[in-house]
């Protein structure tokens, strides 16, 4: 069975993938797209080569674009490159709608797509009871009759029940797909768990960190940087330094450039960098890194820390 990504998509297979709401399950799927639409990389996991991507964003593409540009930065990637292999299609594909699925056949082949992404199952199955095995099966069978068109991966990402990590409804989907996966996610952090892979190892855990990330003018003119921040998924050992990378920088911009001259206490900073999605674990872990490099300067005590912009320069 060949990979599109080492150990969580292959090619020409069926693939889900299940989580609640608000646990980053978009964030993957997207980085999983440009990483199989580049060629590179999606964390630890090898893709041994760039594939064309059609990307079903069922739910609206607003914000998707901003994410690929992010990704694009983080991981040092050209985004024509991106761009060249990865589709965007901005309004649901209807499984139970023969003359959609006729029209999903022909976009895959013509476009040789490696992978197509229905984001999500659910909006891509208006009318068909969810609950139902029998009104699922129709659906199985039209995304697998897109699959066996183009010989490409159809990759499903659907809500979990309340109770428990499955898909919500009818566990015909469970049977039918080749990969089923699961995640779990909150707090810039997610678990995918590889619940089934029919012929290579499964049952494993994955870990990964979620990086604010504030997408470059260049690439958004005109975009207040608010408008321009997103998340960007990553490995959790490169996502964390990421992370800490991005606190210290945020702290160090705080207190160069606003500090007064009696200087911040932590409360302040904390407050300051709150907005920018860095935390106060963060906050605190950071003043002491800086401290330490002289890059800021404690001008309180050390039960009443005040901090000022050091004597040596970022």
């Amino acid at each position: 069975m060949q990979p599109l990504i080492e150990g969580l998509l292959y090619r020409n297979t069926l693939a889900q993938l299940a989580g609640p709401p608000g646990c980053y399950k978009s964030f993957a799927a997207i980085a999983m797209s440009c990483a199989l639409a580049a060629g590179k990389s999606f964390g630890d996991f090898a893709v041994p080569r760039a594939g064309t991507v059609i990307y079903v964003a069922a739910e609206g593409a607003s914000g998707l674009v901003k994410r690929v540009l992010a990704w694009c930065e983080v991981w040092g990637v050209d985004v024509a490159l991106v761009e060249e292999q990865l589709f965007f299609v901005d309004m649901p594909l209807q499984l139970g709608d023969e003359d959609q699925v006729a029209q999903a056949v022909e976009v895959v082949t013509e476009r040789c797509a490696d992978l197509l992404v229905l984001d999500t199952r659910a909006r891509c199955t208006v009318g068909l009871d969810e609950n139902s095995a029998t009104q699922q099966g129709l659906a199985i069978d039209a995304a697998d009759s897109i699959r066996a068109a183009a010989g490409c991966t159809v990759f499903g990402v659907h809500h979990s029940s309340r109770t428990g990590t499955a898909g919500r409804g009818s566990n015909a989907w469970d049977g039918a797909v080749w990969s089923d996966l699961r995640m779990e996610g909150g707090g810039l952090q997610a678990t995918v768990h590889c619940e089934k892979h029919k012929d290579v190892p499964a049952g494993c855990d994955h870990h990964f960190a979620l990086v604010p990330h504030t997408v470059s003018p260049e690439l958004m003119p005109d975009t207040f940087p608010l408008c321009r921040s997103t998340l960007v998924i990553s490995n959790a050992s490169t996502g964390l330094q990421m992370l800490r990378a991005k606190s210290q920088c945020t702290v160090l911009d705080i207190i160069w450039n606003s500090a007064p001259p009696e200087g911040f206490t932590p409360s302040q900073v904390i407050g300051l960098a709150a907005p920018l999605e860095v935390g106060k674990s963060s906050v605190y872990q950071a003043l002491k890194v800086l401290a330490e490099q002289g890059l800021i300067k404690n001008i309180g005590t050390a039960r009443r820390s005040r901090f000022v912009a050091g004597e040596q320069r970022p």
